[in-house]
C-alpha cells in the first residue's frame, strides 16, 4: 500500500473534515479517469503526474466507466454515520501477496441501502466502503451481526487479491485469523470464550469486593465450613490463617477476593439488590412485583452458573459430545445476555 492512501486514511480517522465526505475520494477517481484520456503520446509518468495519486489503486482498462445510477425521484437519500469501530486497515501478512485493505464503515441512520439489503460493500483497488443497516430484519431476526458480515467480505477480498489458492487458505481459515487479530471477542473457541467469561466474572467479584464492605457486618452464619476452608487456604499465603482472621474477612465483607468464582451465584441470591437494579446488571428487581422477583433472580443466577461452567469446566471432559455442545451453546448465550445487561 503506497504512502498517499495511508495519509488519506490517517486524515479520515483523525476526523479531518476535508476527508470525511465521499466527495474528495470521488474527485480522486475523476482525476485518474481524466488522466486516462490524455493523448497516448504522454508517458506513463506524465499520466500519473497529471492524475495525482489517488487514495487507492485504480485498475486502468479500455472500458468506459459505467454511468452513475440516477436517483429515484421522491426517494430520500440514505443518511449514514461513521462507525470507527469497524473502520481501519486489514491485512494478513502470512498470506502470500496479501494486500492491505483500507475500509471505511458507515452505519445507516435513515433511509435504506440499495435493494433494501442489510449490508452494502463496494471496493475499488484496496479501499472499500462497508455500509450496514443495524435495524434491518436480517439482523433483528437472526444471530448474525455487522462484524460477521464484514469479516466474510474481507475474507473473500483478501483471498481474491492474494497469490494464494483457496486450498491453502480456505475462507474459513481467513475468517478465523481476521477474528483473532481484529475481533478477538467474537471468537467461539473454548479458550477465547473462557477468557471472556473469566473477565466478566472477575468484574462481578471486584464489584462485590468494593460494595459488600459498606454493608458490614456480614452475618458469618451464611458461610459453610467449605467456604471457610477456602478462605483459610488463601490466608495461609498471607501468613495469617487464624480463625479470628477468617471471621474478620467474612464479617467485614472482604471475602469475595478469597472465595472461588462458583460462590458468585450464591452471592447474587444473598444480595440481589447489590448486583441488580442497574447497579451492576441492568435488571429490575426491587421495583417489580414480589411474586415475579424469584423468576427474575433465577434467570440471572442461572446465567451466572452457565458462565462459571464456561470459565472453569468447559474444557474438562465429563459429558457426551452432544451434551457438551448444547451446554456450550447455552453458556455462550448466557454470557452474551449478561454482557447486554451490564449497567
Amino acid at each position: 500500500m503506497n504512502e498517499e492512501p495511508r495519509r488519506w486514511a490517517e486524515k479520515f480517522w483523525a476526523r479531518d473534515p476535508e476527508y470525511q465526505s465521499d466527495e474528495k475520494w470521488y474527485e480522486a477517481v475523476l482525476a485518474a479517469e481524466e488522466a486516462k484520456r490524455k493523448p497516448s503520446t504522454q508517458s506513463s509518468e506524465e499520466v500519473a503526474e497529471a492524475a495525482g495519486e489517488a487514495p487507492f489503486d485504480i485498475h486502468i482498462t479500455d472500458e468506459e466507466p459505467e454511468e452513475p445510477e440516477q436517483a429515484t425521484i421522491g426517494v430520500k437519500e440514505p443518511e449514514f454515520e461513521d462507525d470507527f469501530s469497524l473502520s481501519g486497515t486489514y491485512e494478513l501478512s502470512e498470506i502470500n501477496g496479501c494486500p492491505t485493505l483500507t475500509i471505511r464503515s458507515k452505519r445507516l441512520i435513515s433511509g435504506q441501502l440499495p435493494d433494501n439489503q442489510a449490508i452494502h460493500f463496494t471496493i475499488s483497488g484496496n479501499v472499500g466502503i462497508f455500509e450496514y443497516n443495524p435495524t434491518h430484519d436480517y439482523f433483528e431476526s437472526s444471530l448474525d451481526n455487522p462484524i460477521n458480515c464484514l469479516v466474510r467480505e474481507l475474507s473473500f477480498q483478501l483471498l481474491e487479491r492474494s497469490q494464494e489458492s483457496q486450498a491453502n487458505w480456505p475462507i474459513t481459515r481467513i475468517e478465523t485469523e481476521l477474528r483473532r487479530r481484529y475481533f478477538s471477542d467474537t471468537l467461539l473457541d473454548v479458550d477465547s470464550l473462557a477468557l471472556q467469561a473469566s473477565a466478566f466474572l472477575e468484574e462481578i467479584r471486584d464489584f462485590l469486593g468494593t460494595t459488600l464492605p459498606n454493608m458490614a457486618p456480614i452475618n458469618d452464619a451464611l458461610f459453610n465450613e467449605n467456604d471457610r476452608d477456602i478462605i483459610r487456604t488463601r490466608l495461609l499465603i498471607e501468613g495469617q490463617a487464624s480463625e479470628k482472621r477468617v471471621n474478620e474477612i467474612i464479617t467485614t465483607g472482604q471475602f469475595p477476593r478469597y472465595l472461588n468464582l462458583d460462590f458468585l451465584p450464591r452471592a447474587i441470591m444473598l444480595w440481589p439488590e447489590i448486583i441488580l437494579d442497574g447497579n451492576f446488571l441492568d435488571v429490575a428487581y426491587s421495583t417489580v412485583n414480589k411474586n415475579i422477583r424469584p423468576s427474575a433472580l433465577e434467570q440471572v443466577v442461572g446465567s451466572i452458573r452457565d458462565v462459571v461452567w464456561l470459565c472453569e469446566q468447559a474444557s474438562i471432559p465429563g459429558m457426551s459430545r452432544q451434551q457438551w455442545r448444547e451446554q456450550l451453546a447455552r453458556a455462550i448465550a448466557s454470557l452474551h445476555l449478561l454482557q447486554l445487561w451490564r449497567a
